[in-house]
C-alpha cells in the first residue's frame, strides 16, 4: 500500500510540473498550505498551462506566485492567487492578469497618481461600500485603471465578448466593472493622457 501511495504521490507531482520552455521556468508557483494541497497543485498546473498556451509574457510582471487555498487573491506583497477558479480558464486570466497589473502600475507609480487625479474630476460620486466599491476611495479610484487594463487584455486573449461576459458575472467592484464596460470615457481619457496602456500593444 506504501508503494501504490509513493507511486501516486511521484505521478501527480510529475504532471505539475512546468514545462521546459523559457516562460514557465522563469516562473516560481509555490503553494500555501499542505490540507488543500491536491486543489493547489491543480490551480498551479492550470497557471503554467495558461503561458504555454498564451503569449502572457508581456503582462508579467512578477514571477513569484503563490497559489493558496480560502484566501481572497492579491497582489502584494507576494501574487496570491486562490483556487476557487479551477476549471475555467477565462476567470483564472481574468484574476491573474488583474493581479499582474497591479504591479505594472506601481512600476508607473508617477503616471499612476496623475491619472487618479483625473479620475477624481471625471467620476466625482463613487460609492464607498463593497462590494460596489473597494476598500477605499483611493482603491476605487486604482481599480477603475487595473479593471480597464484587465478587460483590454482578456479581450485580445478570449475576444471581446466573453471577456465582456467574465466581467459582468464579478460579484466584487461592480460599480467599477460596470464604469469600464458602459462608461469608461472617463477612464480612458486618463490613462491617454498619462501615457498608461496596455503594454506591448
Amino acid at each position: 500500500m506504501k508503494i501504490i501511495r509513493l507511486s501516486f504521490f511521484l505521478l501527480l507531482v510529475t504532471a505539475c510540473q512546468p514545462s521546459n520552455s523559457q516562460s514557465n521556468q522563469a516562473l516560481s508557483i509555490t503553494l500555501g498550505q499542505d490540507e488543500a494541497r491536491i486543489q493547489e497543485e491543480t490551480a498551479r498546473s492550470e497557471l503554467y498551462d495558461l503561458h504555454k498556451k498564451y503569449d502572457l509574457d508581456k503582462w508579467i510582471f512578477t514571477r513569484k506566485i503563490i497559489v493558496k487555498t480560502g484566501v481572497i487573491s492579491h497582489s502584494h506583497p507576494v501574487l496570491t492567487i486562490n483556487t476557487k477558479h479551477i476549471g475555467d480558464e477565462t476567470a483564472t486570466l481574468a484574476t491573474y492578469l488583474h493581479e499582474q497589473f497591479h504591479w505594472y502600475l506601481e512600476e508607473n507609480s508617477p503616471s499612476l497618481e496623475k491619472a487618479i487625479a483625473d479620475l477624481r474630476i471625471a467620476y466625482p460620486n463613487i460609492p464607498k461600500k463593497r462590494p460596489r466599491a473597494a476598500r477605499s476611495d483611493y482603491s476605487t479610484y486604482l481599480h477603475l485603471i487595473v479593471c480597464a487594463l484587465e478587460f483590454d487584455a482578456l479581450s485580445v486573449l478570449v475576444g471581446e465578448g466573453p471577456a465582456r461576459a467574465e466581467l459582468e458575472s464579478k460579484s466584487y467592484y461592480t460599480w467599477v466593472y460596470e464604469q469600464v464596460l458602459e462608461n469608461d470615457r472617463g477612464i480612458r481619457a486618463a490613462m491617454k493622457k498619462h501615457k498608461i496602456e496596455l503594454p506591448g500593444k
